[in-house]
């Protein structure tokens, strides 16, 4: 891809989960608890999910990211999502969210 082509936006919004847990048996654990990626898990049990979408300015594409979350969003999700894209040469040029109090 051209650096024109890796151009993007980050869009996150939260959305409302049905709360319950299931026994995941392949893993050998039990999902529902709030998940945050690579900074970890708690002992909460997870009733919104934060989905992040990366999308392409002037070439259509996506990569979709979604963490299970509880609380306020974590400026270092944010940052997170951001650094792992760019490390792989995507270049984030804005962050687009509505007008949530958490946000």
């Amino acid at each position: 891809m051209t650096d024109k082509e890796r151009e993007c936006v980050l869009v996150s919004d939260k959305m409302v989960l049905k709360s319950k847990f299931l026994y995941n048996r392949e893993r050998d654990y039990i999902d529902g608890f709030e998940d945050f990626g690579t900074l970890g898990t708690t002992q909460h049990h997870a009733d919104h999910t934060l989905v992040f979408m990366l999308c392409g300015i002037s070439v259509k594409w996506n990569s979709l990211w979604d963490i299970s979350v509880k609380h306020p969003i974590p400026k270092s999700l944010v940052y997170t999502c951001l650094h792992k894209h760019h490390s792989i040469g995507f270049l984030p040029v804005a962050l687009i969210c509505d007008q949530g109090a958490t946000n």
